[in-house]
């Protein structure tokens, strides 16, 4: 953690995890951390085997003439997550689902399957007093809707 690099901690049981990413943010599965806020724990059945959060953080505008107003382009988000997933991700495979705004950001949320068919979420975040921009790819472990899954994702609830 000193030297920033990416950290999982995971016990025997696996039923505990904290994860320490190179971005400066960390996660909890099953742990609780002071003044941290989570869902409820899902039953173990429930946990799906690839989660993977993915993080970046820039400070950019949306490009001018992007019908959709999105700050990062489809190749942009596969460029980042193309090497840390098990599986391929490719261009064509993002599907652009809804844009809308929750807190003070406006937010982009997409789509794409792996290879055991579940869908996975990409979510691009901007705004706030600072523009910052950021996303987070999952597999949506708590079968969230899309509106519970945004707002769990941007309030870093799980």
């Amino acid at each position: 953690m000193l030297f920033l690099w990416d950290c999982h901690v995971v016990t025997a049981s696996r039923s505990k995890q904290l994860h320490f990413s190179h971005d400066e943010f960390g996660l909890a599965k099953g742990v609780e951390l002071e003044g941290g806020r989570k869902l409820p724990a899902a039953d173990s059945g429930q946990i799906r085997a690839r989660v993977l959060p993915v993080w970046w953080t820039d400070l950019r505008k949306p490009p001018a003439g992007d019908p959709i107003g999105c700050p990062v382009t489809v190749d942009e988000m596969v460029a980042y997550i193309k090497p840390l997933l098990p599986f391929e991700v490719l261009s064509r495979n993002l599907e652009f689902i809804k844009k809308g705004q929750v807190d003070a950001s406006a937010y982009w949320l997409w789509t794409f399957y792996g290879n055991d068919d579940r869908r996975w979420n990409l979510c691009v975040f901007s705004g706030g007093p600072m523009m910052r921009t950021w996303m987070c790819a999952d597999n949506n472990p708590h079968d969230l809707d899309n509106h519970d899954y945004v707002s769990a994702i941007h309030n870093m609830e799980y």
